[in-house]
């Protein structure tokens, strides 16, 4: 009874006490930042490592263990992990709680320059810090009745040029341990009498794949685009 007489005796100042905390909440969904994830920040950075079609066994010894060595010697770092699997590894950095991971991530890229000459040509490394920005928002997993390495090439040339043109997509990546490998067996006869070193026949194969690559990607494209 007491909170009722109260609320009838003081409703103008309830009505405006209502009004403001309304108005203070329309405020502040308009100008508070939102997302998906909360902010937070990982102490860890990985570094994703590619190189051809590299055994796991050769990718081990030549690519991960140089890149584990290069991380362990960086300031702060408390834990060192890494995958590996064919032409490919990533390496994961974890840090003290609390370590400045901007200078964290600019350390890691000096140790990983640093070896990076020593590493088989032509690997390709990205550094990057782990963040929730950077986890998938979605993910596929592409089955059939058909060899591994063809759901790859589905994967990669036709399913991620259709996501990447949806609105609002920022990245697409394909996952697949199984790539499509072209044994090349060479004449040596054949090849002096060509006067051609083995450098050479591998700097043209490199050449035509990489055609044959785009030229894959162009016939998927208007494939894609016909079909839309």
């Amino acid at each position: 009874m007491r909170v009722a007489g109260f609320a009838a005796h003081h409703a103008r100042v309830i009505l405006v006490g209502v009004l403001c905390a309304t108005l203070g909440g329309i405020y502040a969904i308009s100008v508070l930042p939102s997302g998906i994830y909360p902010e937070a920040e990982f102490p860890r950075i990985a570094v994703i490592a590619h190189a051809g079609d590299l055994s796991p066994q050769m990718m081990t010894v030549s690519v991960t263990r140089p890149l584990e060595e290069a991380a362990r010697g960086v300031l702060g770092a408390r834990r060192v992990r890494s995958k590996t699997i064919r032409g490919a590894t990533e390496v994961s950095v974890l840090f003290e709680s609390g370590a400045d991971m901007e200078q964290a991530l600019q350390l890691m890229q000096g140790k990983v320059d640093e070896v990076r000459q020593n590493l088989p040509a032509g690997t390709e490394i990205v550094i990057e810090r782990m963040t929730p920005s950077v986890f998938p928002i979605l993910s596929y997993n592409l089955t059939g009745q058909m060899p591994p390495v063809d759901l790859a090439d589905i994967a990669r040339f036709e399913l991620r040029p259709m996501l990447s043109r949806i609105p609002g997509v920022g990245r697409v990546d394909v996952a697949a341990s199984d790539e499509r490998e072209v044994s090349v067996i060479v004449d040596p006869v054949r090849l002096n009498a060509a006067h051609l070193m083995l450098r050479q026949l591998r700097d043209r194969l490199r050449s035509s794949c990489a055609y044959s690559v785009l030229h894959a990607l162009v016939a998927c494209w208007h494939r894609v685009s016909a079909a839309a």
